[in-house]
């Protein structure tokens, strides 16, 4: 080997350090972002389970795009899953019947079903970062209860809350005046 091609393949202390450094942050990054990842996955399986529905920040939240283009490759979302390349931006508990569309494209289950607004279901709201919009629907007007909300507090990015046909009260009123970046609040 010549002198000069020795030469090449000489990495100092320093440049070694620098390139450990933004391998290091890389990987930490990835760990973090597949961590999130999975959280989310399992926050959503609990939302469907309580007869919600969730919108990833791709699908715009509207209603008419029944396909709207996916984020990265193909190969990539097979291998890694959707939640890993797109937020969770809305979120929908609403009581609702066979016949409504979501924007997925598919079906309520036949006949109409109450969701679940207990805690434990709004607690799995924390795992959604980038949370935008949330509608509430209960099927009873005394379905949910102040404690629910407790968690709007944690939603930073919560721009848009719609709770319909629910009866509040001041305690409600408390944990929704928390919501830092709220722009939206519409009641019915």
């Amino acid at each position: 080997m010549t002198t000069r091609k020795r030469r090449l393949l000489r990495y100092s202390l320093r440049t070694f350090l620098i390139a450990f450094v933004v391998m290091t942050v890389v990987v930490g990054w990835l760990v973090m972002r597949i961590t999130a990842a999975r959280h989310q996955r399992e926050a959503i399986q609990v939302i469907k389970d309580a007869n919600g529905h969730t919108l990833y920040d791709f699908q715009n939240g509207n209603p008419y795009d029944l396909e709207p283009p996916e984020p990265g490759p193909e190969w990539l979302r097979e291998r890694l899953g959707m939640d890993i390349l797109a937020d969770i931006v809305d979120v929908r508990l609403t009581a609702h019947s066979r016949g409504l569309k979501w924007p997925d494209g598919s079906f309520g289950p036949i006949g109409h079903f109450k969701p679940d607004l207990s805690k434990q279901t709004f607690d799995h709201l924390a795992s959604f970062p980038r949370l935008e919009r949330l509608s509430i629907a209960p099927a009873e007007k005394d379905q949910l209860e102040p404690e629910s909300l407790a968690v709007l507090s944690k939603l930073h990015h919560l721009r848009e809350l719609n709770i319909h046909g629910a009866d509040l009260s001041a305690a409600h009123f408390e944990h929704i005046g928390k919501v830092r970046k709220l722009e939206t609040l519409r009641l019915g």
